[in-house]
């Protein structure tokens, strides 16, 4: 199991890197208090953590290999948070010795409310009901914050400006800021892999498959259930950046991705044409490095089979959430394959039954009985469905013996 193991091995170079600066700061023979060091301390820990967002958030290969850039993602979720609990202590333990009313000390208050607004609009972007498009622009602000961070940090850090060991530490983070973003604009404003749309097929009536062809030379090396960034050029759309599983197989000249209207700007991709072109950043994921070759047991809702449909195995069991028979996307494609007895097809339909369905199917949805009806003692289950359904199933899972490790996740958001 590579990815744990470069997980695990990310975490400790993480937890390195916030004992690096207690190491630097933290010292009985200087002649400061307790509470100053402390504010010291938090505030070379804020600024660290800042630095390892950018490097977490900059799309790095090497990073993200035999990962998965959902966990890549994760970590910096809650590196936010532990970040965002240093920001505000620091000036608690430094309130005795602030000057008030100087610019540098405003400098970290503006930075303080702009780490705020971002971190509020993150964590509770659904509640907001704030799309992505806009979060991404908000999100935009961490440029200005690392700004603030490292320009206040200078001024006010009395460790810094004395140039004490630790200043040569804040000058490496300052590199890896400027290595992160200088990294993240390449790709942004940089990126030669620009593709051709090729084909725009419906799945069903909310279910389109867009194939894409390269301008020039070959397509790019995948594996299945990863993903790409995609920026379409098109009259009809907006250009905004958007992950899409990609669903077509290695073999194929094309590069497919099937995507569900379900938003502002899925629902206007009706409105793409053959000859519109499109700017992709990939592949990412980790899925397939991380589940091997063997059989195993899928659940998905919805569009969640998407990640799943090039991972279906021979041995292989699928249980299919959808709302009615209309609703089932690769319907032929993986009936044919359940008719080869490669995988065992199970619907579960929410609303009701379809007549003369010729595969297993409920009424309903996935729950506790359906899993013990149809588990048949899978080592490895894949998760593709909304967060609430996945969480419940996963408890049920683990309460029928299937270790916590061998439950792989992916989820449908990257906020």
């Amino acid at each position: 199991m590579i990815f744990k193991n470069k997980l695990k091995f990310i975490k400790v170079i993480y937890f390195i890197f916030l004992l690096i600066p207690a190491f630097l700061i933290l010292s009985p023979e200087k002649k400061t208090s307790p509470s100053y060091q402390m504010g010291q301390l938090s505030g070379a820990l804020a600024i660290t953590m800042l630095s390892i967002q950018f490097v977490l958030s900059s799309r790095f290969k090497f990073l993200e290999k035999s990962v998965g850039y959902d966990k890549i993602i994760k970590l910096h979720s809650q590196n936010a948070r532990f970040m965002l609990l240093f920001v505000l202590i620091h000036p608690l333990f430094l309130f005795s010795a602030i000057t008030p009313f100087t610019l540098d000390y405003w400098q970290g208050k503006l930075a303080l409310l702009l780490l705020l607004i971002v971190a509020t609009t993150s964590i509770y972007s659904d509640k907001l009901k704030i799309n992505y498009e806009n979060w991404k622009v908000i999100h935009k602000l961490t440029y200005l914050i690392v700004f603030l961070g490292f320009f206040h940090s200078f001024t006010e850090g009395s460790d810094i400006v004395s140039q004490s060991p630790f200043y040569y530490w804040w000058l490496f983070l300052m590199f890896l800021v400027i290595v992160s973003v200088a990294h993240r604009f390449k790709k942004l404003y940089f990126n030669k892999n620009i593709y051709e749309v090729v084909d725009i097929r419906k799945e069903t009536n909310s279910v389109r498959t867009v194939s894409l062809r390269p301008l020039r030379g070959k397509l790019f090396n995948y594996n299945p259930a990863q993903f790409a960034f995609v920026t379409f050029y098109s009259d009809a759309l907006p250009k905004e950046e958007h992950h899409f599983t990609i669903t077509s197989t290695p073999e194929e000249e094309t590069l497919s991705f099937t995507i569900k209207e379900s938003g502002d700007f899925t629902s206007k991709l009706g409105l793409l044409k053959k000859g519109d072109k499109a700017k992709l950043d990939g592949p990412y994921g980790a899925l397939s490095e991380s589940l091997g070759e063997d059989s195993a047991l899928f659940i998905a809702a919805g569009i969640g089979i998407t990640p799943i449909k090039n991972l279906l195995s021979k041995g292989s069991k699928l249980i299919y959430a959808v709302k009615n028979e209309k609703e089932i996307v690769f319907k032929d494609f993986l009936e044919k394959k359940a008719k080869k007895n490669e995988i065992d097809l199970v619907y579960v339909f929410s609303r009701k039954l379809p007549p003369n369905i010729k595969f297993k199917a409920y009424k309903g949805h996935i729950d506790k009985k359906i899993l013990e009806k149809e588990f048949n003692g899978f080592k490895k289950v894949v998760l593709v469905a909304p967060p609430a359904l996945v969480k419940a199933l996963k408890k049920d899972l683990i309460s029928l013996g299937v270790e916590k490790t061998n439950i792989f996740i992916e989820i449908f958001s990257l906020k």
